[in-house]
């Protein structure tokens, strides 16, 4: 399955671009995403903090297709997960960025871009240590 991102609307998940609906909260679609990848989310988030002492906005590490970062609290409602595999590139305007995927979906977030570099040293520092496994 290929994702762009993943984002609650009313009472579904919608995983983009597929347009999946999935008939539970975003947060509850990533934790059965892990599970189905034989870990909890849990279990990942206290190993990342303990080993990369990455202590907020953890990035999820699923699989080499797929990992995922956020924008907001991990709970918040209107949280957007972004597949940082499927980005081709990002577009800076003064108080967000425009993130263009790899199939030319559009998606523009509320952040800055030093916000999002931030993300990108988080979710590089996991793929370093993993690559190192």
């Amino acid at each position: 399955m290929r994702i762009n991102y993943i984002k609650n609307e009313q009472n579904n998940t919608v995983i983009n671009p597929s347009e999946i609906i999935y008939d539970k909260r975003a947060l509850r679609f990533i934790k059965d995403l892990c599970i189905h990848n034989l870990f909890t989310l849990e279990g990942y988030f206290k190993s990342v903090r303990t080993v990369l002492n990455i202590k907020q906005k953890i990035p999820i590490y699923i699989n080499n297709q797929i990992i995922l970062f956020y924008l907001k609290g991990l709970s918040i409602y209107d949280n957007v997960f972004i597949n940082y595999i499927e980005i081709n590139k990002i577009v800076k305007n003064c108080y967000n960025i425009i993130v263009i995927f790899k199939d030319n979906e559009k998606l523009s977030l509320n952040i800055s871009y030093y916000e999002y570099l931030n993300h990108v040293k988080r979710v590089q520092k996991i793929i370093k240590y993993k690559n190192n496994l």
